[in-house]
């Protein structure tokens, strides 16, 4: 499909009260200064942003996608997360996303960013993950790289993330994933 916010000049696609809806597929162009090439609702569950293609409406330029997920258990949709951890941010730089999280249809989640602060004592939480992003059953234990070297972390399945190193000021999340199954 090609799909263009003409009819709605706010989102090509918006989902409200929805369940395992599939978007897949399209071209999308929408205005990238006050618009959504997809609107995920709070009350949309199981959605599937597949292989589409993002372009501005103002200058047909292909575009990084813009799509507002407020949605539980939406695959396909790269999730921005902070830690909780005080004192600890997320550090994003141009070349580099900050902290995230992201759903494969074959329920892989894969991290992305890096994070840092004072440093860490074993146990302490980084972040949590929502529901539909976390272990099933059984605990996975990651070994990341970070500052002042190797990290372990560990993903409960109450999507507890946690540092199992103490003295960390840094860790690198990108590429670490685990399976939701």
């Amino acid at each position: 499909c090609n799909i263009n916010t003409q009819g709605n000049p706010k989102y090509c696609v918006r989902l409200n009260e929805t369940d395992l809806v599939v978007i897949d597929g399209n071209d999308m162009y929408c205005n990238p200064n006050d618009g959504a090439h997809v609107f995920i609702g709070a009350d949309a569950r199981n959605t599937i942003v597949g292989a589409n293609k993002y372009y501005s409406s103002l200058t047909g330029a292909e575009i990084d996608p813009i799509v507002i997920d407020n949605g539980v258990g939406t695959v396909g949709v790269w999730k921005d997360a902070a830690p909780s951890l005080v004192g600890w941010g997320s550090i994003g730089t141009p070349s580099e996303h900050g902290l995230g999280f992201y759903k494969s249809n074959d329920g892989t989640v894969s991290f992305r960013g890096r994070i840092s602060g004072p440093a860490t004592s074993n146990g302490d939480v980084l972040f949590t993950l929502p529901i539909g992003f976390r272990p099933k059953a059984k605990a996975y234990v990651l070994s990341a790289f970070g500052t002042p070297g190797a990290n372990v972390i560990q993903i409960l399945p109450t999507g507890i993330v946690q540092s199992l190193t103490a003295g960390t000021t840094s860790i690198y999340l990108n590429g670490l994933e685990f399976s939701t199954k």
